[in-house]
């Protein structure tokens, strides 16, 4: 029998290998976007040539373009007299959109997803919200701290596992 730490570890790093070809890009990418890619020249000789910072201006483009109306979610009735409580139900949503801030962490994940190819949000059941009653919570989380299983193509599908390292006091 295996110790479960070691067979955690196991997993971890079969993980950790499996997404080794996606995430060896992502230190580039993010240099990238902070403009940080000149090097200089070795040479005293060579003339200085000017870099333009094109991925910062498409993502600062794209994201306003992206972001500019709220998604609208449609409750609909099925039967007439379901019109009051489905109205209830869309007002609850929007209030819910609104008291989770997430037009800011929607463009959070969008910036991620433009810079690495990946953007992360994690839905789930927060005990300490609404005065302790608990509450629907989401959070962006940095796809650098997320790990899927080999094979995996999204969270629904062919997902064994997903992984997150995070700091713990």
């Amino acid at each position: 029998m295996i110790p479960e730490d070691r067979f955690l570890a196991a997993w971890h790093d079969e993980d950790v290998n499996a997404r080794k070809e996606f995430d060896k890009y992502w230190p580039e990418r993010r240099k990238a976007y902070k403009g940080k890619t000149w090097q200089g020249q070795k040479s005293s000789e060579a003339k200085q040539m000017p870099e333009m910072n094109l991925i910062r201006v498409v993502v600062q483009t794209i994201i306003p373009i992206l972001t500019d109306a709220n998604p609208g979610f449609n409750v609909l009735p099925r039967d007439p007299t379901d019109i009051k409580f489905t109205q209830m139900l869309s007002d609850s949503l929007d209030s819910l959109w609104d008291r989770r801030g997430m037009p800011i962490r929607i463009v959070e994940v969008l910036m991620d997803q433009s810079i690495l190819d990946n953007g992360v949000l994690k839905v789930f059941w927060n005990p300490d919200l609404e005065d302790g009653r608990g509450d629907i919570d989401i959070e962006v989380k940095d796809p650098e701290n997320i790990w899927v299983n080999k094979g995996c193509i999204d969270f629904d599908r062919e997902c064994k596992r997903v992984t997150e390292r995070f700091v713990k006091t």
